[in-house]
């Protein structure tokens, strides 16, 4: 069963109506690269076994710790944006017979490879933020196939220089 469905896609950031048909694509690339290093192989592996136990940090929403209740938004929302950085990175990009090739038609400006590269890290920065949300819930859980170390995060957010 999928983690998230192209319905959570088009919720939580939208791909264009000529390019949902990427969406398989995409997700399996995700899924193999981004999801499993966010994770890890053992909770990744467990997550996928048991959907129904998880349905919370899949979701997100409301957790109480110390009396203080929290709220995150939830591994699919994360999961759609890292699904959007790549579809940024690879939408203006068409495998033809004589190779890789970029649109480039009338009344049509493209973009260059510097935007897109912030377009790209625009989006997985907001996935390493909703991730923060996700770790912190994932903390309280003490769960075995988590490795929760307070000092190190898996994310792509990006520091100043």
């Amino acid at each position: 069963m999928a983690l998230w469905t192209i319905a959570d896609q088009q919720q939580f950031r939208p791909l264009g109506k000529n390019s949902t048909e990427l969406f398989k694509q995409l997700q399996v690339e995700v899924e193999t690269n981004d999801v499993v290093l966010y994770l890890g192989f053992e909770f990744y592996q467990d997550l996928k076994r048991n959907l129904a136990d998880y349905e919370l940090l899949i979701n997100g929403g409301s957790y109480e710790l110390n009396g203080y209740t929290y709220e995150f938004d939830g591994l699919k929302k994360m999961f759609s944006f890292l699904l959007y950085a790549r579809y940024v990175r690879q939408s203006y990009i068409t495998d033809t017979f004589s190779g890789f090739s970029q649109h480039t038609g009338e009344n049509f400006q493209r973009i260059s490879n510097a935007e897109l590269s912030n377009q790209e890290n625009m989006y997985k920065q907001i996935a390493g933020t909703v991730w923060d949300g996700c770790y912190r819930y994932l903390a309280t859980l003490q769960l075995p196939y988590f490795h929760f170390a307070p000092n190190t995060k898996r994310t792509f957010k990006i520091d100043a220089l």
